[in-house]
């Protein structure tokens, strides 16, 4: 019987040798600390989204190539990306700003208005000017509590209150942000296809999917709450080896269990009594039995 367990596995590394690369998220962050009048706001770009930055386009952003762009992607970002609490604030100061992993932006600002801050409204048209994909992810701590929203080209503002918002619609936005992470990256859907193709039953299935989910949240939540940064290239780097590796690994064991296969065929129908023989099984079944071929 013909296995098509080999055909899978070198499609899959054919579509890995084609200049494809992992599923671009366009992403930014900002942490919104409330504080009496005041709002301290940290937040995260990647540099790579602003055109023109990476000047030499090898996806590193180096100190020269940020101090030149960092003024017009400053300014971008200020005509972007605003929040209101009944109103523009009084005054806005930039703390800090550096570059970090490579690529990154972290920007800290001190936004002061008039009154205390009891509700924020947070404006972002960053898709804007980092494209149309951009998504960006902020957090609101207000009156001691946790809020977070999502902001992307459907979905320009955000409102929290000091009463705290609705966890069932914060968990549905995120909910649908993983369901798109997920069915828009072609190093996930590759990954896990290769390890789908060696499942034999509907319980290696669910096993092998759950294991992938497990695996993906831990690994997610630990870069989420920077536990463990590892350089970019090399995330990606060990993401397509980490493929290639399964596509491998299935053409070698589908061999593996068609030689298996055979042998067991051929040892069988040579099993009857009669002289000493030893069984060389290829392929073609064919034994070998008293000095002669048989099938």
């Amino acid at each position: 019987m013909v296995s098509f367990r080999p055909v899978f596995a070198l499609a899959l590394l054919g579509c890995f040798l084609a200049p494809l690369k992992a599923h671009d998220l366009y992403r930014s962050e900002s942490r919104l600390e409330v504080r009496g009048r005041e709002v301290k706001a940290t937040m995260t770009f990647n540099l790579l989204d602003f055109a023109g930055v990476d000047q030499n386009g090898d996806k590193v952003v180096s100190q020269a190539e940020f101090d030149q762009a960092f003024d017009r992607v400053y300014a971008a970002i200020l005509q972007h990306f605003s929040i209101q609490s009944s109103g523009p604030s009084t005054r806005m100061t930039r703390e800090t700003y550096k570059l970090f992993a490579e690529h990154v932006l972290d920007l800290q600002l001190l936004y002061v208005f008039p009154q205390q801050v009891l509700a924020l409204e947070v404006d972002s048209s960053l898709p804007e000017v980092c494209g149309s994909g951009h998504i960006h992810l902020t957090t609101v701590v207000l009156n001691g509590k946790v809020q977070e929203g999502i902001l992307d080209a459907r979905n320009r503002k955000a409102f929290f209150t000091a009463g705290g918002g609705s966890n069932l619609h914060t968990f549905q936005q995120f909910l649908v942000l993983g369901m798109e992470h997920i069915a828009t990256g072609y190093d996930h859907l590759s990954f896990l296809l290769g390890l789908l193709i060696a499942t034999s039953s509907l319980r290696s299935l669910v096993k092998v999917v759950t294991s992938f989910t497990v695996a993906h949240s831990i690994t997610l939540a630990l870069a989420t709450f920077d536990i463990v940064v590892l350089p970019s290239r090399f995330t990606e780097s060990a993401i397509a080896a980490s493929i290639v590796y399964v596509a491998v690994e299935n053409l070698i064991r589908g061999r593996a269990i068609e030689r298996d296969s055979a042998s067991r065929t051929c040892c069988a129908r040579c099993s009857s009594p009669g002289p000493t023989w030893r069984c060389r099984c290829s392929r073609s079944t064919w034994a070998w039995r008293s000095g002669r071929w048989c099938s």
